[in-house]
């Protein structure tokens, strides 16, 4: 999903682009709005995000402003990590009377942070009651991308963004990789932040990207939301309700279809190692010489652990031992003979 950031556009210019869009972030410190217009447009569209950043307005406007987006509907909340930690209380309760979502977002202009301090900012956004935390780095190199990137594998609900010109590649493959939507600006308006992509640009992409899984192009307008949403739909779910009976059925089947997979792989998984064991058995001597079985009585009868192998080896030490010992008595007997006779 593409989020479109919304700044200097005027109330009647944002109207029109919303009509266009299925998610937008409304950047209420860059928008000359009035609390009236603000109450009218989140009514509106039920899919917006309420962005305040803290900097240019006093605190009590910005907490009016973000109240005011709440009450009238605003879907998402995004507050800043290391500025923002004092609204967090008073707004925690109305987000939730409301049904609406918190994003807690990390900004860092000049660099990209290690792979450990990044993950460390996840958890602590979480653990501060963060339902999606956004990551926002400045890009030096195009290793950073992929260390962004990884974030998105460590927990459902991480938003990667990376700032500046090499910060293109993890805006596109960010969603594809499982985040929940990429931000982009409206073409002919001004972007809200560096490295971001037009709507339309990145909406291009996607079709690109579509058009090589599908053969026609009724099939390709429908694969355009499927692979844009495939990956990051899973974890939108996880991070939002979804109202009436058609949300539960559907979150029901998501939960059945993966105790499913799960029950593959396991199966999978199981062959695989019974097949590897049996093949380690045959190098090291094939077990029907000392136990006369063959590979199914080996699968059907034997736990493969450890252990067990352990006291397979054991036993067959064993096995040997009596027909060892039986040589050496042979041998001391064919003394005795020879001594006897001489």
């Amino acid at each position: 999903m593409i989020c479109v950031s919304l700044g200097k556009v005027s109330f009647e210019t944002c109207q029109k682009i919303l009509r266009e869009v299925a998610l937008a972030e409304i950047r209420l410190d860059l928008m000359p709005l009035s609390l009236a217009e603000v109450r009218r447009l989140f009514s509106r569209h039920p899919h917006l995000i309420a962005t305040f950043r803290p900097g240019r307005f006093p605190e009590a406007t910005r907490m009016e402003f973000l109240l005011a987006a709440l009450t009238a509907g605003a879907r998402y909340v995004d507050l800043d990590l290391e500025s923002d930690r004092h609204l967090l209380s008073p707004l925690r309760e109305k987000i939730k009377a409301t049904h609406s979502r918190l994003i807690i977002s990390y900004h860092n202009h000049k660099e990209t942070p290690p792979a450990a301090k990044l993950r460390c900012l996840v958890r602590e956004a979480f653990s501060l009651g963060a339902d999606l935390v956004k990551i926002a780095c400045f890009c030096r190199c195009r290793q950073d991308n992929s260390r962004l990137l990884s974030l998105v594998t460590l927990r459902r609900g991480v938003i990667v963004c990376g700032l500046g010109p090499l910060g293109v590649v993890s805006r596109v493959a960010a969603p594809l990789c499982g985040s929940p939507f990429t931000y982009a600006f409206w073409e002919g308006e001004e972007p809200t932040a560096a490295g971001q992509l037009s709507y339309q640009k990145l909406k291009s992409i996607y079709e690109l990207l579509a058009e090589a899984l599908a053969p026609n192009q009724a099939q390709r307008e429908n694969d355009f939301e499927l692979a844009l949403r495939r990956r990051s739909q899973k974890n939108m779910m996880e991070n939002q309700d979804f109202g009436g009976q058609e949300g539960k059925e559907r979150q029901k089947a998501d939960k059945e279809a993966d105790k499913e997979n799960k029950k593959v792989k396991q199966k999978i998984k199981q062959k695989i190692e019974n097949k590897v064991f049996i093949e380690s058995i045959k190098i090291r001597g094939d077990p029907a010489k000392y136990y006369k079985i063959d590979e199914t009585d080996i699968l059907n009868k034997i736990k493969f652990s450890e252990p067990n192998i352990k006291e397979i080896n054991k036993e067959k030490v064993n096995h040997k031992e009596p027909r060892l010992n039986k040589i050496k008595k042979i041998g001391k007997k064919d003394q005795k003979r020879r001594g006897d006779k001489e």
